[in-house]
């Protein structure tokens, strides 16, 4: 049997007078060392609290002048006391990075070309976006992918001047085409026989 811990209100009371001077670890060490640093963070969730640490004027500018470096170089260099989600989440914030956020021109270029258009394709004409975020931003817009997209392109391969080209062709030359269901095909060819 599993045996249960409950949260006292001197306990609660010790979290919320230390939350917002102390990280969880010290907390643990110093007031709670009854309780795992996990549990301690699940009782912080369920009291609701929050840290509210506010950037100062240096960090933004840090930001402002750095945005365009990798998150772990910016923690490293200019704000080692954030974390990287709380950078990027800054960044995003003040709009630093254009990429972030689509335009009109790309979200109809997604529209008219999603369902059909090959990744590659897509790469080509959204440069600044990765796979995931296409597919993301497809999702949102309530756009599918067609499941015959790259038939075209095995098509064009039967045009091209190669050994495998000239196979594929002698077969639907010689038969004329294909069939699913080939006992159709067969009933036929008896009956001439």
């Amino acid at each position: 049997m599993i045996k249960k811990f409950f949260w006292t209100e001197k306990e609660n009371k010790v979290i919320m007078d230390n939350y917002e001077s102390c990280d969880v670890k010290t907390l643990q060490k110093s007031y709670l060392p009854n309780y795992t640093v996990k549990s301690i963070y699940d009782q912080i969730y369920r009291l609701g609290l929050k840290k509210v640490i506010n950037w100062s004027d240096s960090e933004i500018e840090a930001l402002k002048n750095n945005y365009h470096l990798p998150t772990e170089k910016i923690k490293e260099l200019f704000i080692p006391e954030r974390t990287k989600a709380a950078i990027q989440a800054k960044i995003i914030d003040l709009r630093l990075r254009d990429t972030d956020f689509w335009t009109e021109e790309e979200i109809d270029i997604l529209i008219n070309n999603y369902p059909t258009c090959e990744w590659k394709e897509l790469k080509l004409l959204l440069p600044k976006r990765t796979e995931s975020s296409i597919n993301h931003m497809a999702e949102r817009l309530k756009i599918g992918r067609s499941t015959r997209i790259g038939i075209k392109y095995k098509v064009e391969r039967l045009l091209e001047e190669t050994p495998e080209a000239y196979y594929w062709m002698g077969v639907l030359l010689a038969d004329g085409h294909f069939v699913k269901d080939k006992t159709a095909l067969r009933q036929q060819a008896t009956k001439y026989a």
